[in-house]
């Protein structure tokens, strides 16, 4: 009975070890399961085919991983985010990522042919130096590893017509070198922020970047410096002909927004930085030593070339077989080599804020064809002009005639006198006009030498006029007219000046100096 009972028992315990046994295998399985899951849900991945095995497993031969191939990453329909800045010469793109890939942006004019490109590793770009009021088409692709892939559909923006933001802050050039194009991006230093102007008028200021809320006026010559209101901005354009900007005076009490409309500018204090990235240069010759001369002696017209005026024989336009040219280059007394009367600092060049717009074009315009512009001349006080008139008159080198010509027209079939070179009154009075030439563009920061013109800058004759321009010439005249709103003066006499297409009696005539002594 005894060992009945013994053998009972035996049984039950080695059930209850066979059935301890097999729980603690179930457990070991459940706790593998578990710990394996643990691993994908924190992030670390687990190899293809190393799947959870028993310690009954461990032994058996295993199957060579299979690889799965990722699903490769597929870029978004479009970018997040398109939207415009609030500058009026500015767009704002942002995107979103699609890994560790570089992206290249191209975009062009909606009407135009020639497409820009700009690369980066950032999910954003901002593009400058666009035309305010035109309509862009965009492209963006992102680049990943050898491969370059679209990342949307061309996309368009249109730039605001209006609003916040500075024409200077940056010049876009399109320069071929030998048989490819490339696109150089040079940028001012801080635009029209902290520039100094002075208004030819005396004129309100404004509360407000719209002028609708006077708060009180300036006197014609104040120094005043473009500062950034508490919104932290300073230039607001409200249409193509009407910009504002937020001034202060010396010592603060003058304050608010002012019609740029009547307002000198230095066009060196808005083009020119330190290593000349506009690479826009001045000489303002006659602030120091004018070079204001006659061409020749008047006493004979031979066909002899003058190699160091840069004068070859000329054709007359109304004798094709014949060419001659005038010998010399005659200095005009109390003029040439001196500083004209009140002609202010040699480091201003002062315009009217209209025409320096358009001479931003100009720039884009030069800077296209290979070029910069170099300027000679801008606003000259009227007293200057008149003082230069009464010279130039009275020695009487444009009045001589030599068999039926005399220097001043040649054979132009027009009656060219003194006047038409030095005017008594000239738009350069009013500060609406320049005078410059062309200087080879080589790199972003060295300018080449300056290009041949049929005469030498401020060369008083015939020869000077456009009716005899060279193909530099030609390129001068067609990088200042085409889309800037400047037109030469009326005669076409002088290849090297240029003014506003606007009506000269909307700007005040000034007797002297007015641009004030700033510190520069």
């Amino acid at each position: 009975m005894k060992s009945k009972k013994k053998n009972s028992y035996r049984k039950y315990i080695q059930a209850c070890w066979i059935t301890s046994g097999f729980l603690m295998a179930v457990a070991a399985i459940l706790l593998v399961t578990l710990a394996v899951t643990g691993r994908l849900q924190g992030g670390e991945a687990v190899p293809a085919g190393a799947e959870s095995r028993t310690s009954a497993e461990e032994g058996a031969p295993t199957e060579p991983p299979t690889e799965t191939p990722a699903p490769p990453t597929e870029p978004p329909a479009e970018p997040e985010i398109l939207r415009l800045d609030e500058g009026t010469t500015e767009l704002t793109l942002e995107w979103k990522s699609v890994g560790d890939v570089s992206y290249r942006l191209q975009y062009r004019c909606a009407d135009g042919d020639e497409w820009y490109r700009l690369e980066t590793e950032k999910t954003s770009a901002r593009l400058t130096g666009l035309e305010a009021g035109t309509r862009y088409e965009l492209r963006l692709q992102y680049i990943d590893g050898e491969q370059t892939r679209e990342y949307a559909e061309p996309l368009t923006a249109q730039t605001k017509a209006d609003g916040y933001g500075d024409p200077f802050l940056a010049v876009r050039a399109n320069l071929t070198v030998g048989s490819e194009t490339e696109t150089k991006v040079i940028t001012s230093e801080q635009g029209c922020f902290e520039m100094k102007v002075w208004p030819q008028k005396k004129q309100e200021l404004f509360a407000d970047s719209a002028l609708t809320s006077a708060k009180g006026s300036v006197a014609a010559g104040t120094p005043l410096t473009v500062v950034k209101d508490e919104e932290g901005h300073y230039c607001y354009r409200k249409d193509a002909e009407h910009w504002s900007f937020y001034v202060t005076d010396a010592d603060g009490s003058k304050l608010g927004w002012i019609d740029a409309g009547f307002l000198f500018v230095d066009l060196q204090d808005i083009f020119w930085t330190a290593k000349g990235e506009y690479g826009v240069q001045f000489d303002r010759t006659n602030a120091y030593s004018s070079i204001f001369k006659i061409g020749g002696s008047a006493l004979y017209l031979d066909s002899t070339s003058d190699a160091d005026s840069r004068y070859a024989p000329l054709k007359n336009k109304a004798e094709k077989n014949g060419a001659f040219s005038a010998v010399g280059r005659n200095s005009i007394e109390r003029v040439t080599g001196t500083r004209l009367k009140n002609y202010g600092s040699r480091n201003q060049m002062p315009v009217i804020w209209a025409l320096s717009l358009r001479l931003l074009q100009c720039q884009k315009n030069a800077l296209a064809n290979g070029c910069a512009l170099l300027i000679y001349d801008g606003y000259r006080p009227k007293s200057a002009s008149s003082s230069m008139n009464e010279i130039v008159a009275s020695l009487g080198y444009l009045s001589k005639s030599v068999g039926g010509h005399n220097l001043a027209n040649g054979s132009l079939g027009t009656n060219l006198t003194a006047a038409n070179y030095i005017a008594n009154v000239s738009k350069h009075n009013r500060g609406i006009a320049v005078d410059l030439t062309l200087r080879k563009y080589d790199s972003l920061d060295s300018l080449g030498d300056e290009l041949i013109m049929q005469t030498m800058m401020h060369t008083l004759d015939f020869r000077s006029n456009m009716a005899y321009n060279n193909s530099n010439a030609d390129l001068l005249y067609e990088i200042m007219t085409e889309g800037t709103g400047l037109i030469p003066l009326k005669g076409k006499q002088e290849w090297w000046h240029f003014e506003l297409d606007k009506n000269t009696e909307l700007f005040p005539l000034y007797e002297e100096y007015v641009p004030v002594d700033f510190e520069m």
